[in-house]
């Protein structure tokens, strides 16, 4: 009796990643805003990082979706992208950056 082994999703791995990059880019932001007054590099920054955290879940719902792969990396990419989706979009809510 052989069990079959799962591998782990491809989108899965690709969404921890791009999670454990979008904290580090959250904290770059948090970092030069503090630092930096110049706001264009600031909101640029924010901006990039908010793209890759889209990417990033969608990566995660793919990975998820998928049937015979296993689904944990997939789930823990989609919490840290979707984490850091929200926090960047706070950041945005709450302060008074403009582009110009």
């Amino acid at each position: 009796m052989l069990t079959e082994v799962k591998k782990h999703s491809g989108a899965g791995i690709a969404a921890l990643i791009i999670g454990i990059l979008d904290i580090l880019g959250a904290c770059l932001i948090i970092v030069l805003s503090l630092t930096i007054t110049y706001v264009l590099f600031v909101n640029l920054t924010s901006i990039f990082v908010g793209i890759l955290c889209i990417v990033g879940v969608t990566l995660g719902i793919i990975g998820i979706v998928q049937q015979v792969q296993n689904k944990i990396y997939a789930i823990i990419g989609l919490v840290l992208n979707a984490l850091v989706l929200f926090s960047v979009c706070g950041l945005w809510a709450t302060s008074d950056m403009r582009l110009i």
